[in-house]
């Protein structure tokens, strides 16, 4: 996505610089000049400023777009200070529980690594030195760490479902124990049994 709007506004900024290069406003201005008639001359010139103001409006809109585009991936000082503190402790402890631990697509090991590569790569000197390369740390950090925390909570919640499942089947069971110590709940069962409509 990032690197598609990057294509789009490069293109609409080509686009600008080949539709008015030098040459081609001098040849427009000389045309302009050709022309016997002041007043048809001055028309053109003002024609020709008007639309190279325009472009140059055009531009600058471009400009500023892809200044924002890049600022959203820039992080700031306070964000990689906010992070170091905050951030990391948090993302530690949230693996380091025995839910993440126990589940067998996210290992100790892989978190480890991330967090030991996240403390290495936070510091400010680093962040601004690879931002002004162009590493990108919210495409190269938070997609890895976002695609991590989603597996485990999809753990965390296909445990919760096989534990709802297990006291659905406990309660199942207590109640039918309960209607099996009366001879007329031990009719009923039987009954249910022959006609087939519960499975047990």
């Amino acid at each position: 996505m990032f690197e598609e709007q990057l294509i789009k506004l490069g293109t609409k900024a080509a686009d600008l610089f080949m539709t008015n290069t030098v040459d081609t406003i001098y040849k427009k201005v000389g045309a302009a000049k050709d022309d016997s008639n002041k007043e048809k001359t001055i028309n053109r010139l003002e024609d020709l400023i008007n639309e190279l103001i325009d472009e140059r409006i055009e531009l600058n809109k471009i400009m500023k777009e892809y200044e924002e585009l890049i600022g959203m991936q820039k992080i700031s000082k306070e964000d990689i200070n906010y992070i170091v503190e905050n951030i990391l402790p948090v993302i530690s402890n949230f693996f380091d529980n025995d839910l993440v631990n126990n589940n067998e697509e996210i290992h100790k090991d892989e978190i480890d690594q991330l967090i030991n590569m996240l403390k290495q790569l936070l510091s400010i000197e680093t962040f601004t030195i690879l931002q002004l390369l162009g590493f990108n740390f919210k495409e190269a950090v938070g997609i890895p760490l976002t695609k991590l925390v989603k597996r485990s909570i999809d753990k965390e919640g296909l445990e919760d479902i096989k534990y709802q499942y297990l006291i659905s089947n406990n309660k199942k069971d207590a109640e039918l124990f309960k209607l099996l110590q009366t001879e007329e709940g031990r009719v009923i069962f039987d009954e249910l049994l022959k006609s087939k409509s519960i499975e047990y």
